[in-house]
């Protein structure tokens, strides 16, 4: 009995010393696993934690119990939250204390209600989450708020909101220490408390009332490398609290292990076993696809009878579009005409009508146009009938969007296997006005790129020479002459667009269809308010301008919430233009971020782009690597909500290299020169094969055009040097 009972006791002792190795090994991680580097950590470790999600339990506060304490909702306990402060309150809509209004998501929600504030306070109050394990990377932080009079405890003072509403991340070592949130920026030249995620908050002066909308929290703007947790971090905690006054809900939290932490080509990695046909190819993705039957167009080795019909007293034969579709269905020998008598139907194997010709009008009727759902002038149709099934119908409501859908027919065509993958198909673009700013000179094929294949509406670019930008001391955008060319017909000499100085008081130079304003001085956007007066006002011109460019809350911004809308138009009534820079922004030592060939990546609130019709990209130049970028935009602009952005690059790189091998090889490289580039290039060259690059950049084709002396002259500096 007393050697059971002693061996019983060393079991025990063995599972607790066991546990115990089990909980450090958890918390005691290589130190050699870098926040910027992340392939200083192994991928599998780096794809668990991404497969986790939201690492916040209990996030949308859905899981709690009342404390009935005189018949008041004041105590409460909500699993994975530790209340702070006594004005905090657990919202359950189905009670009677409160209104469905007062939940995002669900029934419950935290609320926090401060009637009034001390300014001597340190802290206000909040919830506070319990640890959160992670690992070093970077990490993005969103929420569902709503807001109702909102002030600074320090607003007699003078003083903005600054710290009223406290959002933060706390970070802890292995121990569960606090260290210190001290970041170094070389853009704001000096340390960053990248613990604070309030800035979205800190400029407005007060918030009268602000409906649920999602926030994305960040302690500074772009180019700040936001979002990375300090090497030696091991667990965090979030803070969401109101140091102000007035009436905070919040709801929806979400803390999640960012995709940034994986190299483009360990995202693209997937995608290689991926099986895409013609229809997955299509770019943009068209709105409403519906995959039908696989037109054959050659049978036994004879070409099938193939006819373009389009209407009479149209020119539409003669756009580019018209004539790109011929050229690929050349090899069939199509017959083209204007005509078409029922009669004569049954004399061609494939029939693309186009337009609303004859045969269209006796078979479909407008109602038809119902089911483009915005947009109509640019949407377009491509459909077929039971009766006709051997007709493939292209049609619009207008010109512009019926070259749109001449386009997409034109990538159905599969002239290697001779097929047409015919697809029921409704699309429009979610922004009416596209716009492309290029600071450099074009020629005409590029513009018919951009209109046509790009489906962008109106470009802008400059007159002979580069654009050089500078802000003013009125926070007003200068830059040199630009010229606007529109989407039409001789309109290559549309005149210049000179933008308003205030300070030299310039004359405007108007165009007749987009007038823009540039303003890109977040810390001075008050001035707009004088601009309104002087320019708006007083010299009457606010019917000519389309908009004022909007560029978010930096020159380059990524994330952009309908809080950071609202203060802008806090200063401005006039129309809005949204335009985001293309170009790759400098994040400070991040490895992943600043690979050349990256899709652009932006996290824009749904609900802007339902404020803001108006979207411009800003790029440098229309080199290889840009155009990449731009056709990326393009699917983005016209198809929001099908855009993921390392998808839709390797969906390019597939339809113009074709081979799965040398897009591997072409992504591994540029992974290695962006490694080369923030690396000490002496001892990482070793590894890099500048002979090998050269030779596949020089094979790879886009759009019939080498990759540029862009990449090779970046791989020239690292050797020189």
């Amino acid at each position: 009995m007393k050697k059971t009972f002693t061996l019983f006791v060393l079991l025990c002792v063995l599972v607790l010393v066991s546990c115990k190795q089990k909980q450090n090994h958890s918390n005691t991680l290589p130190s050699n696993w870098s926040t910027y580097n992340s392939e200083t950590i192994p991928f599998r470790i780096r794809q668990q934690n991404l497969e986790k999600g939201n690492l916040i339990p209990n996030h949308s506060f859905e899981s709690g119990k009342i404390y009935d304490i005189e018949n008041t909702p004041d105590a409460f306990n909500a699993p994975g939250w530790r209340r702070i402060g006594e004005n905090v309150y657990w919202v359950n809509t189905n009670e009677k204390f409160y209104d469905s209004t007062e939940a995002s998501d669900g029934s419950h929600a935290i609320k926090i209600n401060r009637e009034k504030s001390d300014e001597t306070e340190d802290a206000g109050e909040g919830v506070m989450s319990d640890f959160i394990k992670v690992i070093p990377g970077k990490y993005s932080l969103s929420l569902d708020i709503k807001l109702k009079n909102i002030k600074s405890s320090k607003s007699r003072l003078g003083t903005k909101l600054y710290d009223a509403i406290d959002i933060r991340v706390v970070y802890y070592d292995k121990n569960k220490i606090e260290i210190s949130p001290n970041q170094y920026s070389w853009h704001y030249q000096t340390n960053i408390n990248s613990s604070i995620k309030w800035a979205s908050f800190a400029q407005f002066n007060k918030i009268d009332s602000l409906d649920w909308t999602t926030v994305y929290c960040e302690s500074a703007y772009p180019p700040f490398p936001d979002g990375y947790v300090p090497d030696e971090t091991r667990f965090v905690k979030i803070f969401i609290g109101l140091n102000g006054s007035g009436t905070m809900w919040i709801d929806n939290i979400n803390y999640n292990y960012s995709t940034e932490n994986f190299s483009l080509k360990e995202r693209l990695e997937p995608l290689y076993l991926k099986e895409l046909d013609t229809y997955d190819l299509i770019l943009p993705t068209p709105q409403q696809i519906t995959k039908k039957n696989k037109i054959q167009l050659v049978s036994d080795s004879i070409r099938k009878k193939v006819l373009i019909t389009y209407p009479r007293n149209s020119a539409i034969n003669k756009s580019s579009e018209f004539i790109q579709l011929s050229e690929k269905l050349s090899k069939y020998n199509p017959t083209i005409s204007t005509t078409l008598a029922n009669q004569n139907i049954k004399q061609y194997d494939f029939i693309l009508s186009i337009g609303n010709t004859d045969l269209f009008n006796k078979n479909f009727s407008d109602s038809i146009f119902n089911d483009i759902r915005k947009n109509q002038n640019q949407g377009y149709i491509i459909t077929s009938t039971e009766k006709l099934q051997n007709i493939v119908f292209i049609s619009s409501k207008s010109e512009q969007g019926l070259l749109y859908g001449i386009n997409t027919a034109k990538q159905l065509v599969d002239s290697v296997n001779n097929l047409f993958y015919y697809a029921e198909i409704r699309d429009w673009p979610e922004l009416q006005k596209r716009s492309v700013t290029i600071c450099s000179e074009i020629n005409k094929n590029e513009f018919q790129h951009l209109f046509s294949d790009l489906r962008f509406n109106t470009i802008f670019t400059t007159n002979n020479s580069p654009v050089t930008s500078q802000t003013n001391t009125n926070g007003f955008f200068l830059t040199k002459p630009l010229r606007q060319i529109d989407n039409k017909p001789n309109l290559i000499n549309r005149p210049l667009i000179m933008e308003k100085s205030i300070e030299t008081d310039a004359e405007f130079t108007f165009l007749s269809n987009e007038k823009i304003l540039h303003c890109d001085d977040y810390d001075n956007l008050e001035k707009i308010t004088q601009i309104n007066k002087d320019v708006f006002n007083t010299i009457n011109h606010a019917s000519y301008y389309d908009g004022i460019i909007w560029r978010g809350t930096s020159d380059k911004s990524i994330n952009i919430d309908e809080l950071d809308l609202m203060q802008f138009k806090s200063f401005t009534d006039i129309p809005i233009v949204l335009s985001l820079y293309l170009n790759n922004v400098p994040f400070e030592r991040n490895v992943n971020a600043n690979n050349i060939l990256s899709p652009p990546v932006f996290s824009i609130s749904g609900t802007i782009f339902d404020q803001i019709k108006s979207i411009n990209f800003e790029i440098d130049s229309l080199n290889l690597i840009n155009e990449l970028k731009l056709v990326s935009m393009s699917c983005y602009s016209w198809n929001i909500g099908a855009y993921k952005p390392d998808e839709i690059l390797y969906k390019i790189l597939v339809k113009n290299i074709l081979k799965d091998g040398d897009i591997y090889k072409l992504i591994s490289l540029s992974d290695k020169l962006n490694i080369l580039q923030l690396k000490n290039k002496n001892n990482a060259a070793a590894t890099f094969n500048k002979v090998e690059y050269e030779e596949l950049v020089k094979n790879f084709r886009f759009e019939d055009k080498c990759l540029d002396s862009m990449v090779l002259n970046n791989i020239g500096l690292l050797f020189d040097n």
